[in-house]
């Protein structure tokens, strides 16, 4: 079992938009943070954003999506981008993390909607609906042994609580 490799890169942002969406890099985790409702444009952008990924870690990678309270589902056309990308990752995504932050049934909303993006890509990751970071940090480090880096997760949830913060002051 592999030691869990400390990060001298840092949060890497690969593409922002203030007041909509922040898209990073760390390690060979994707962290993307979503806080205003998401159109075709801002998923095209994710698509480029995160095109080499894949080729840069060809032992595999994670995805972290994380959904601010409130957000609303997004926008028609958008979701055509998500199936995109997922299918373009196809095996080097080993687990995509959802995290929706909002509760009740904004949650389950939430949920519902990226179970059926999900379901219509041929992608092959395993999938994980959470409802916070730390849910997110009990989750993910063992099943990213896949891809052959070991996850701390205090350090997992510092850069994901970078990416949120990040997001919120551009």
């Amino acid at each position: 079992m592999a030691a869990p490799v400390s990060d001298n890169r840092g949060l890497i942002v690969l593409d922002s938009d203030p007041g909509r969406f922040l898209f990073a890099a760390w390690l060979n985790v994707s962290v993307l943070v979503w806080i205003a409702q998401v159109d075709e444009a801002a998923a095209a952008r994710l698509k480029a954003a995160t095109s080499n990924l894949s080729a840069e870690y060809p032992q595999g990678r994670s995805c972290v999506s994380v959904i601010k309270p409130g957000l609303p589902f997004p926008a028609e056309g958008a979701r055509a981008r998500f199936i995109e990308v997922l299918n373009r990752s196809g095996a080097g995504l080993a687990n995509l993390a959802v995290v929706i932050l909002g509760q009740g049934f904004e949650r389950s909303a939430h949920f519902s909607y990226h179970t059926s993006v999900r379901l219509a890509s041929t992608g092959t990751s395993e999938v994980g609906f959470l409802g916070s970071i730390e849910e997110l940090t009990a989750w993910l480090p063992e099943r990213h042994r896949v891809t052959g880096i070991a996850l701390d997760p205090e350090e997992l949830s510092r850069a994901v609580k970078q990416a949120l913060h990040l997001a919120s002051e551009r």
